[in-house]
């Protein structure tokens, strides 16, 4: 990348000055100090007036990167084999093809050098980044991993789950039961965030269906 920092990236798009940035940062920590979520790049999008979509595909541009309309893609199973669903979730990333030995990953902060990294060691070779909105990888990762698809991959990489019931009902395996309750927690949550009345498990031959109802 022919920047090191968000900072003089910025400058040079003439998109903000060295003193906004720095006035920006700090409002953008005590933001997130008070439980704010929103990336820097999300806050500075805001604090200019300009959406994440539009400041990603001029972004796109300035570093000759694809910015891709995921809605609109789909992506096969060889992509996603390529990156771990770890990976995948923790820094909000997903692959979306390969060809000739390259995987595609797309990304909403190309200035996280600690993703970047993560991604390309987990590849196991060549990558090819590119841009989209945040909030659009999010909702491809729901749809092509489904809701808890990491801490399921977490157990799965566990010993085989082995509940141990006593007599008093209580299971003995603690860090199996924490594992547990946060997947059902994550499937809980997701059906709160989109106002759903009911939650229906259906069970297939290798993988589950989580079904949110929203009834009037």
């Amino acid at each position: 990348m022919a920047f090191v920092s968000l900072k003089q990236f910025l400058g040079r798009m003439e998109f903000a000055t060295a003193e906004q940035f720095e006035e920006w940062t700090k409002a953008w920590r005590v933001a997130v100090e008070s439980g704010s979520q929103e990336s820097l790049l999300g806050f500075i999008c805001r604090e200019r007036g300009l959406g994440e979509d539009a400041f990603l595909q001029q972004l796109a541009k300035a570093l000759n990167w694809p910015y891709l309309d995921l809605p609109h893609l789909t992506v096969p199973a060889e992509a996603r084999n390529r990156i771990s669903t770890k990976v995948a979730f923790q820094y909000s990333i997903l692959p979306t093809q390969v060809f000739d030995g390259t995987v595609q990953v797309v990304v909403s902060n190309p200035f996280d050098t600690a993703m970047l990294n993560a991604v390309r060691f987990d590849a196991h070779g060549p990558v090819q980044f590119a841009l989209a909105p945040r909030l659009e990888i999010e909702k491809a990762l729901k749809k092509y991993y489904g809701v808890g698809a990491e801490t399921l991959d977490e157990m799965a990489e566990d010993e085989p789950l082995e509940l141990l019931v006593g007599e008093d009902k209580e299971i003995t395996e603690s860090d199996q039961e924490a594992s547990v309750i946060k997947f059902v927690n994550q499937v809980i949550w997701e059906a709160y965030k989109d106002r759903a009345t009911d939650i229906h498990f259906e069970p297939a031959e290798d993988f589950y269906f989580f079904i949110h109802l929203l009834r009037s």
